[in-house]
C-alpha cells in the first residue's frame, strides 16, 4: 500500500487507486493459493458406481 501512496504524491490518483487494486488483488491470490490444495482423484468405474447409487444412505 506504501506504492499506491507514493504514486498518488507523485502521479494522479487515479493511477494510484489502479495500482493498488491490481497489488490487493495479486496478493489476495497468493493468499488463496497458500490455504488451498490441489491433488488427483482417481477415477471411479461403472461397476463401484453403481454401487454406490444403489446403497441406502439412511
Amino acid at each position: 500500500m506504501v506504492n499506491a501512496l507514493v504514486l498518488t504524491v507523485m502521479v494522479e490518483l487515479t493511477i494510484a487507486l489502479q495500482v493498488g487494486v491490481v497489488l490487493r488483488a495479486l496478493l489476495f491470490m497468493k493468499r488463496m493459493s497458500d490455504v488451498t490444495t490441489t491433488g488427483y482423484v482417481p477415477a471411479i468405474d461403472a461397476t463401484a458406481l453403481q454401487a454406490l447409487l444403489d446403497s441406502d444412505i439412511s
